[in-house]
């Protein structure tokens, strides 16, 4: 028991004796000069600053996972995106739903795009799906590519287009057509 009664001494020792403040990490108090004006803001001053920029640790693309995906992952993927972007924008539902996507490499994304005009609507939910994407195969090192296939223009049909395929199958709906002044609007 004496080492119990020892120990409890030390403790209110420590705990009773103040240690002296060493003097260099005592505060300093700066003195100034009294200023005329209550705001000190200086243009000079704020022109001339320099901005520290916070260390930050930026992970290089050698460190992030890449790990294996199949064309079929990205097919549903994009299957799911599609159906999302259908309820929540139409337009760019519409603008973008012939773009077909491919596997082209092991870390490599190509997008067929009709134009160029689908390739800007592409843009900007690329990096929504692409980020989603990547998550979920657990791949950060893919990388796209836009090829350019005017094949995938869907062609706008007229009840005149429809009308000028039946005539070139059967060419007596020409007739028909002058003789009876079809309205085709």
């Amino acid at each position: 028991m004496p080492n119990g009664a020892e120990r409890v001494s030390v403790v209110a020792e420590s705990r009773s004796t103040p240690k002296p403040v060493p003097a260099a990490a005592a505060p300093e108090k700066k003195t100034e000069a009294p200023s005329s004006s209550v705001n000190a803001f200086s243009i000079k001053s704020w022109l001339n600053r320099t901005e520290e920029k916070p260390d930050t640790v930026e992970e290089k693309p050698q460190d992030l996972p890449a790990a294996h995906f199949t064309e079929t992952d990205l097919h549903e993927h994009w299957s799911e995106f599609l159906v999302d972007l259908r309820e929540k924008d139409p337009v760019k539902f519409a603008a973008i739903s012939t773009c077909i996507l491919l596997k082209a490499g092991e870390n490599l994304i190509n997008i067929k795009i009709p134009s160029q005009a689908v390739k800007a609507e592409m843009e900007t939910v690329r990096r929504r799906f692409l980020n989603h994407f990547m998550h979920r195969v657990n791949n950060f090192s893919i990388t796209v590519e836009y090829v350019q296939d005017e094949n995938l223009k869907k062609e706008i049909l007229t009840k005149r287009k429809i009308f000028d395929k039946f005539a070139e199958i059967n060419p007596a709906l020409n007739d028909l057509e002058d003789l009876m002044r079809f309205d085709f609007s």
